[in-house]
């Protein structure tokens, strides 16, 4: 396992506030601004004054675990169910990636994976849900690509259209994986890069959850270099 991305857990009780990517400890990054979103609050602003906006608007991301509590318009245009990893009609204490997109195309995700083996097949899959649910917004549509190194794709593949589903339906959470696996060239580390196909707006609302990415490869005697390399592999 490269990487496993759950997201993490919180505390449910109102007043808990979400946390931003860096506050996972992973180094991930965004291009995105964060929202804070807080447990047991629903937005009933548009802003606060001269601050900052009273809901997740495009072009900003939250790591929570309710998509009810997070904007204003979220009771009449986006789902109520729950993260993917706990499941469920109703929000637990799991958390996901929630973002309501960019008016402009673009990255943002990026996760840095290390311990890459050169040449060892590489697969990757995630859930991915289009949190709004009326018919006639953008779909979401989500490019996975594998830079190595950063700048250089190396691989790449589309989730297409993410089609909605009605509130409440747990099926909203679909899941998308790589057509083929494919052969690092180098062992460098690899950025994981989710782009944004579609233009913000009216839709293009998304959440993600349950990255992994693993790599396949034969260590008979467990010294951490794959067989095909190893001239004694068997010890």
């Amino acid at each position: 396992i490269l990487f496993n991305e759950n997201f993490g857990t919180m505390n449910t009780s109102n007043g808990t506030t979400s946390i931003n990517l860096a506050g996972l400890g992973t180094g991930a990054t965004t291009t995105y601004n964060y929202y804070q979103a807080i447990a047991g609050t629903t937005p009933t602003e548009w802003t606060n004054g001269d601050g900052p906006p009273h809901s997740l608007y495009d072009g900003r991301y939250t790591v929570f675990n309710n998509i009810q509590q997070t904007a204003l318009w979220a009771g009449d245009d986006w789902q109520t169910i729950g993260d993917h990893t706990n499941g469920g009609t109703t929000p637990t204490e799991g958390r996901m990636l929630i973002v309501n997109a960019s008016d402009n195309p673009g990255e943002f995700y990026r996760r840095t994976l290390s311990n890459v083996v050169q040449g060892s097949p590489i697969n990757a899959s995630l859930w991915a849900m289009n949190i709004t649910v009326k018919d006639g917004r953008i779909n979401p549509n989500i490019t996975v690509r594998f830079e190595q190194p950063t700048g250089n794709v190396v691989y790449s593949f589309d989730t297409g259209d993410i089609s909605y589903n009605s509130q409440g339906d747990v099926n909203a959470w679909k899941f998308f994986k790589n057509p083929t696996p494919f052969f690092p060239p180098t062992s460098q580390p690899i950025d994981v890069v989710f782009v944004n196909n579609a233009p913000g707006g009216i839709g293009n609302d998304l959440a993600i959850d349950d990255i992994i990415i693993y790599q396949s490869l034969c260590d008979t005697d467990n010294d951490g270099t794959p067989n095909y390399l190893d001239t004694d592999s068997d010890d």
